[in-house]
């Protein structure tokens, strides 16, 4: 492996402190548009690249191989953002809201 592709490698977790950790899959595009939909029982991923959620296990986030390391580095960082936030994880990761959230419509 060359010394560019070793330093452009996305780690399968993430240890923060208080024993948090985020595990990190990568995933080829069939299988990561299966993890979404089977995710937030919903088909509409034209501009997603990525997605957090939390699990049993703790915090997770999908990325689409189909995508460039360098671009994939800087979505990893803006899911982490997500993860360490994860308040918005618990939230919107909720099936129920996921599955009717759509933030251009106004409250009723």
């Amino acid at each position: 492996m060359s010394d560019k592709r070793r330093r452009l490698r996305i780690p399968k977790k993430i240890k923060l402190p208080f024993n948090y950790t985020i595990s990190i899959e990568i995933l080829p595009h069939e299988a990561w548009l299966n993890k979404y939909t089977e995710t937030f029982n919903d088909e509409d991923h034209d501009t997603d690249d990525a997605f957090c959620v939390s699990t049993t296990e703790g915090m997770s986030i999908y990325l689409d191989r189909r995508k460039p390391m360098r671009y994939l580095r800087a979505v990893l960082l803006h899911e982490v953002g997500h993860c360490v936030l994860d308040w918005q994880v618990r939230i919107l990761s909720t099936p129920a809201v996921a599955a009717h959230l759509d933030l251009t419509k106004k409250p009723t």
